[in-house]
């Protein structure tokens, strides 16, 4: 304002309005005053002209990070790509695939929903994470988790359920672009359980995690046991069951945070025919070492799948999808996750 009043007073001076008497000083202010409001309207008119290019270029710029964002994810999931398409490629397939299965759809569907069936499984899961961090990055896991039960006596069965990490992409929450990929922790879990069949099976063991993670954003760094409990029934219309665990750390790298986490998995299946069923079976997580405002991930969801044979090789086959309705504050949990699941059944002949 005070450089406005300065060029209006020079503009006022420099012309023949300037006072040269008492007479002809309210013509002069008149004057001074009607060049200062039209200098205002000017100056006004420049900065919104100012303004509105600058929203343009930073609307621009906007736009051009985002699109090298997108571009640079895409570039760096390019593996995970070619893993959902195969996945959806699978599903889309069982839905016109006819043959002549070697084992009932209903049979193969209580083999794949039975955690302690005594039958060697092997289930391939894809993980896709949407919405992490401020810049809503995408992150992906690829898991291996062969069960192979091995009966110790007739009474009991131990089996062996090892979730290995094969290959998984972390994005650089802080950043629109870049990230990690490599291999994850590995979790061996063995659970004794009875083998006789009855309504409620239960079974119960130690599981232990351990740091094979290629990279600090992928793995834990320490070294993590604790027990696991599984309580499940069979009904003829589906199934229903939950999972329990707490692993605690005791060795690993001492400058890595310490794990005291647990996980409570609810599982329920509703049977549809021809091998269909509906699925949920959302994992809820606690990390005991974080406030309580950031302490709980909690999932909400379902999806579909369907058993079937695959020439000779049984399948099972579902796709979930889960929003975290809950989740820590102050730290970059996913809001969404796609899981895309391929178990692989070799029951007795």
């Amino acid at each position: 304002m005070f450089a406005r009043r300065s060029i209006g007073l020079a503009l006022c001076y420099g012309g023949s309005v300037a006072p040269r008497s008492l007479d002809d000083s309210e013509e002069f202010w008149h004057e001074y005053t009607t060049s200062l409001q039209w200098l205002n309207i000017a100056c006004d008119r420049l900065r919104d002209c100012f303004v509105a290019t600058a929203f343009r270029q930073t609307k621009k710029q906007y736009k051009k990070d985002n699109k090298q964002r997108r571009y640079s994810d895409s570039r760096r999931q390019g593996a995970c790509t070619l893993r959902m398409a195969f996945g959806v490629a699978i599903c889309c397939f069982l839905v016109t695939f006819s043959a002549n299965p070697q084992t009932s759809h209903e049979d193969l569907r209580k083999i794949a929903q039975n955690p302690f069936a005594d039958v060697i499984k092997l289930p391939i899961e894809e993980d896709v994470y949407s919405g992490t961090g401020p810049f809503s990055r995408n992150a992906s896991a690829l898991q291996i988790q062969p069960v192979f039960p091995v009966r110790i006596s007739e009474d009991w069965l131990l089996i062996p359920r090892v979730v290995a990490t094969g290959m998984a992409y972390q994005p650089d929450t802080e950043r629109t672009s870049g990230g990690v990929m490599g291999m994850g922790d590995i979790t061996p879990t063995f659970f004794f359980a009875p083998a006789n069949d009855k309504k409620i099976i239960w079974g119960a063991g130690p599981s232990l995690l351990m740091p094979t993670a290629t990279s600090a954003a992928l793995g834990s760094g320490k070294w993590a046991l604790g027990p696991s409990l599984v309580v499940f029934t069979q009904p003829h219309w589906g199934f229903l069951g939950v999972l329990v665990q707490n692993t605690w750390s005791f060795a690993g790298d001492s400058k890595r945070a310490p794990v005291n986490e647990m996980l409570f998995q609810y599982s329920f299946s509703y049977n549809l025919p021809r091998g269909w069923y509906l699925t949920t079976s959302p994992t809820i997580s606690a990390d005991w070492t974080q406030a309580k405002a950031d302490r709980w991930v909690v999932p909400f969801g379902g999806g579909v799948g369907r058993t079937f044979n695959l020439g000779k090789q049984a399948i099972d086959a579902n796709a979930s999808i889960f929003k975290n309705a809950i989740r820590p504050e102050n730290q970059t949990f996913p809001k969404w996750q796609l899981s895309l699941q391929v178990i692989l059944l070799f029951p007795e002949k």
